[in-house]
């Protein structure tokens, strides 16, 4: 059984300039910058609002540390109203991620295959910080997530944009025996079991883009970024990295520019548990990983058919080769994408591609 690393671990190892402030008023010591953060945001996550002076004391830091750091939190994303006279507090409730609460909501064959939980308030990226993770050992398992990402990579080297604790943004590192070329396709099953997650937490009507994308009424869900490093007949690793909207303000919508959506609005405004969130979605995500080498995505191409929300229209798929217009038939085995061209069927792997219907307009906000 693998051993599992219960501690909350409130880690940044990789400092940005925007934690420089942080890092100024309580020393050099940067494990004590995060703590101060997450203490500083469940503080003001309660109803009632907290005072400069009140603050300063739970944290043990100047109202005018206080204030910095409120400030921020603001350039992070986080809204936190001023009343003169009252205080500070949240415009609206923020649930931290948790190490504890993510476990103790896993069931009890996901919790045995979960190596280690860590729970970052700031991070790079948590597949950058899990790669590195990899190559110095981590077992298979290893799950990283954080609040906020300096750096968050969707397809194609485009920004993952998701305000503090806005998103669900985690990885999972899992490591195979037979080498790289038999895990074509993984992301794509990774996108099902997604969607199976989702499901289960009450959204209806959520759907898959070819390749990587999760859908609810055209807009973006959630995206997937699988990287692969080691053999391609032997022993390698895959980083599952997974960013899901949770609540988005409409100025990080404007600010992504695409068609997007979020959980609750996926879910007609009820509240949703960030914590619960996370483990039902590595409730899904591990045990497809941990039997994707025997199953393969063959397991999955009925489901994601099901879920495909381009089936049978027709589009226009862009890539390096130009542009091929066709109706949409499905995926293959190896996770191609199947179209019938004027009568004859052509496959197409992943890239530099995205699709947009015969007129030119984009179908989805991918």
């Amino acid at each position: 059984m693998p051993h599992r690393r219960r501690p909350v671990a409130w880690l940044c190892e990789t400092m940005s300039l925007m934690m420089s402030l942080r890092i100024a008023m309580i020393g050099c010591d940067p494990s004590r910058a995060m703590d101060t953060t997450a203490r500083l945001l469940q503080l003001l996550s309660s109803a009632e609002s907290r005072s400069g002076t009140e603050l300063g004391a739970e944290l043990g830091i100047s109202r005018a540390a206080v204030w910095k750091q409120i400030q921020q939190l603001g350039e992070l994303g986080v809204e936190v109203e001023s009343t003169r006279g009252k205080g500070y507090r949240l415009a609206s409730p923020l649930e931290l991620l948790d190490t504890e609460q993510i476990l103790a909501a896993l069931d009890a064959q996901t919790r045995d295959s979960v190596s280690a939980l860590d729970v970052h308030v700031q991070i790079d990226s948590t597949n950058t910080h899990l790669m590195g993770l990899a190559t110095q050992g981590a077992s298979s398992g290893h799950v990283v997530a954080a609040e906020y990402q300096t750096a968050g990579r969707g397809r194609h080297g485009r920004n993952w944009v998701a305000p503090l604790g806005s998103s669900i943004c985690l990885s999972v590192l899992w490591r195979y025996h037979d080498g790289a070329t038999q895990l074509s396709g993984l992301s794509l099953a990774a996108g099902v079991v997604i969607v199976d997650a989702l499901s289960e937490l009450g959204v209806v009507d959520a759907g898959l883009k070819w390749p990587n994308d999760v859908l609810w009424k055209q807009q973006k869900l959630a995206g997937l970024l699988v990287e692969v490093a080691g053999d391609a007949a032997g022993p390698c690793y895959i980083v599952l990295g997974l960013g899901l909207n949770i609540t988005l303000a409409d100025q990080a919508q404007a600010e992504i520019g695409r068609p997007v959506t979020d959980l609750t609005t996926a879910t007609g405004g009820q509240p949703v548990s960030r914590n619960q969130v996370a483990a039902t979605l590595l409730n899904h995500l591990i045990p497809m990983l941990d039997s994707f080498e025997r199953d393969s995505l063959k397991s999955y191409v009925d489901r994601w058919s099901r879920y495909n929300i381009l089936q049978d229209q027709r589009v226009t798929l862009y890539s390096g080769n130009g542009e091929t217009q066709g109706r949409v038939v499905g995926i293959n085995d190896t996770g191609a994408l199947v179209l019938d061209c004027d009568g004859e069927r052509r496959t197409f792997n992943g890239g530099e591609v995205s699709l947009t219907n015969a007129e030119g307009i984009e179908v989805s906000g991918a």
